[in-house]
């Protein structure tokens, strides 16, 4: 429970299993200062990283705490990703980064991006409703790079030319003056708050489109790669996101990509795939979001590392 003594443990256990396995891949923590140190003693570490880190502390934790985080992350993180074997990023650009920042450019470095066992996820319900586009944003909680505050600014302006024509289910705890926006808009905006998979697969059954992420720039990020985007196809849902995700071609159909995302937007995509079928929609992503197809490249990645070693 104590962070420092999990910190401790789990260095302790990484340090016992290095020794039986040619790589040990490892999810990065951020600011371990212990971390720095004791990845010094296993030399077959792979690091793992899921975002900018330095970029998403402040945002995370604003103030002078985040930003505290952020100074120590960039020295205490850097030794860490320097002292590893390899890098893998859930994106390609994220891996880049990592290796930059570390100011060790040629250090092996690939993707592994968030991906799916797709026969686990079934398919929802089809309960849309021909008069109305309904769209489910769902996060645990909703974060700056998650862009919500774009649709409320939009909501302000435009709310009576979208109120009874598109509804946007809000899944997920929402900071207070989120919460406040939103519940002013209540003919487009339903707040449901943290539901279980019972519960939000009902809510899904209703809807046209599925939200991602809309603001992931403000990481510094260009590429997405996202489990809830994963899920989201699995189940027959197209998605509506701020930047592409990494696993879809670009020309993918049911992913709808703006650098500007909008009410209009949402409502204009609901309209084209409401009369898609939901199997259909799973069937052509399964190639891309299968998490299969992913670790056998990351293990032919981690083969060659080992090979050319």
């Amino acid at each position: 429970r104590y962070p420092v003594i999990r910190s401790l443990y789990w260095w302790w256990y990484a340090l016992r299993i290095s020794k039986r396995c040619d790589f040990l891949v490892m999810r990065h923590a951020p600011f371990d200062i212990l971390g720095a140190l004791a990845s010094l003693l296993i030399p077959n570490r792979v690091s793992v990283h899921h975002s900018r880190e330095v970029e998403e502390l402040p945002l995370i934790r604003p103030g002078l705490l985040g930003r505290s985080l952020a100074v120590v992350e960039r020295l205490v993180g850097g030794s860490s990703i320097r002292s590893a074997r390899a890098v893998l990023g859930v994106t390609r650009e994220i891996a880049r980064y990592e290796v930059d920042r570390a100011q060790c450019p040629s250090k092996p470095h690939f993707v592994y991006p968030n991906s799916i066992v797709v026969r686990h996820t079934e398919v929802l319900q089809d309960a849309r409703r021909p008069d109305l586009v309904e769209a489910c944003f769902m996060c645990g909680r909703f974060s700056p790079w998650h862009g919500l505050d774009l649709l409320l600014c939009d909501a302000s302006r435009n709310y009576q030319h979208f109120a009874g024509r598109l509804r946007i289910h809000l899944i997920g705890n929402l900071s207070d003056e989120d919460r406040l926006c939103a519940s002013g808009f209540d003919r487009l905006f339903e707040l449901h708050g943290l539901l279980d998979e019972v519960a939000f697969r009902r809510v899904l059954a209703s809807c046209d489109i599925g939200i991602g992420s809309l603001a992931l720039s403000r990481q510094g990020m260009s590429q997405g790669s996202t489990l809830k985007m994963c899920e989201m196809l699995a189940m027959g849902l197209p998605v509506y996101v701020g930047e592409p995700d990494v696993v879809l071609p670009p020309d993918f159909p049911f992913s709808r990509v703006t650098r500007s995302p909008s009410l209009e937007g949402i409502l204009a995509f609901g309209e084209e795939m409401k009369s898609v079928n939901r199997a259909a929609i799973r069937n052509a992503s399964k190639e891309y979001i299968e998490k299969a197809r992913w670790m056998r490249e990351a293990v032919e990645f981690l083969y060659h590392l080992r090979d050319g070693a």
